[in-house]
């Protein structure tokens, strides 16, 4: 998949869920972990345990919690202070 057009990924033990930018999903048998060292951290980054964005689909944040397009999705405690400065909040 271009990296350009997913939106985020949600990990599911060994399996994670990519959302891409059509309102679809793949499911492909990879930790996120493993997604996570593939790709550039210029464009994605953990918010959570379960969570990696592209920073560039992000629409708002706000404090605990970012949106991309109408989806609320939560930033952990541990990955709080990175969004902060990559969003200079």
């Amino acid at each position: 998949l271009p990296h350009s057009i997913i939106m985020w990924m949600e990990a599911d033990g060994n399996y994670t869920t990519i959302h891409i930018s059509n309102d679809k999903r793949r499911v492909v048998r990879t930790p996120i972990t493993e997604l996570q060292d593939q790709l550039s951290e210029k464009s994605f980054m953990r918010i959570h345990k379960s969570f990696l964005v592209n920073y560039k689909m992000v629409n708002a944040v706000k404090s605990g919690s970012l949106f991309i397009n109408d989806k609320e999705l939560p930033i952990g405690r541990t990955y709080q202070q990175a969004v902060n400065n990559r969003f200079k909040i």
